[in-house]
């Protein structure tokens, strides 16, 4: 009696294993075919059949499967990878076209950073009051020049004291033109040391201030509103860098030629 029921478990058992390897051979050839014609979703769906049912030895199918999986998880990091640089790179491509078209406009009017002075004149195409090796003067513009390269325009409106209409007209019209400016504290003139009120517009290429001496102080000494100090700046932040390390090297080579002086004296 004990035979015939170990026997009978036996039968129980292999006609057991036997479904759940056809059951697994069935999901892998699925998830073959899904994986051959590109269904991925399909393929690991019926990978995961395999891998998770119910086994009692471990059988090639899982193995398969597992592979499978394997291989659509490597597919779609890759896939994810290679979106993540396409956006990378349209990113970069509208980043660098935005730069472009800034650096187009960038100057003063039709005048861009770095034209030479003919371009300039021809540029702006306004009368000349006068002109030297570094300037023109157009006479409420004044446009300056760095190794022959247009880096700095004044603009000067040419207000009266007391003027605070045509102030406020220019400083709205700045703001509708530039959007909203930023006040820089603290700032004085370099010559007079009188503080100043100053407004900065900036972008990766142009800077443009407006400045004038600071009303509330001046009004403390003086019932005069200082509209005719008001000037606006326009100037090129790259060809300026590059003056401004051109004279402090001139600057530091005067002092070193200086101190050799110096000591052979000393």
């Amino acid at each position: 009696m004990q035979v015939k029921v170990v026997a009978i478990l036996f039968i129980l058992l292999f006609f057991l294993l036997s479904a759940c390897s056809d059951e697994g051979e069935s999901s892998y050839k699925l998830a073959k075919e899904s994986f051959e014609k590109g269904d991925y979703s399909s393929a690991k769906l019926y990978a995961y059949q395999v891998v998770k049912r119910p086994r009692f030895i471990d059988d090639k199918y899982a193995l398969l499967s597992d592979e499978i999986i394997k291989k659509i998880e490597t597919l779609e990091k890759q896939k994810k990878q290679e979106e993540l640089q396409r956006e990378q790179e349209e990113l970069q491509r509208e980043q660098e076209e935005t730069r472009k078209r800034s650096l187009e406009r960038a100057g003063y009017k039709e005048a861009k950073w770095g034209m030479s002075p003919k371009k300039v004149k021809k540029a702006l195409n306004m009368k000349i009051v006068s002109e030297g090796n570094d300037y023109i003067n157009f006479g409420k513009v004044t446009c300056w020049f760095f190794k022959n390269k247009f880096y700095r325009a004044i603009y000067d409106p040419k207000l009266g004291d007391n003027n605070t209409k045509d102030y406020e007209a220019v400083l709205r019209a700045l703001v509708e033109k530039y959007g909203g400016g930023r006040e820089l504290k603290d700032k004085v003139d370099a010559f007079s040391r009188i503080p100043l009120l100053v407004y900065l517009w900036e972008d990766e290429f142009t800077e443009i201030k407006l400045r004038m001496f600071n009303p509330e102080i001046w009004s403390k000494s003086s019932d005069i509103f200082p509209s005719s100090t008001l000037i606006i700046i326009y100037e090129s932040k790259e060809i300026r860098n590059e003056k401004e390390i051109e004279e402090s090297q001139k600057e530091r080579s005067k002092i070193e030629e200086g101190s050799r002086s110096m000591k052979s004296d000393l």
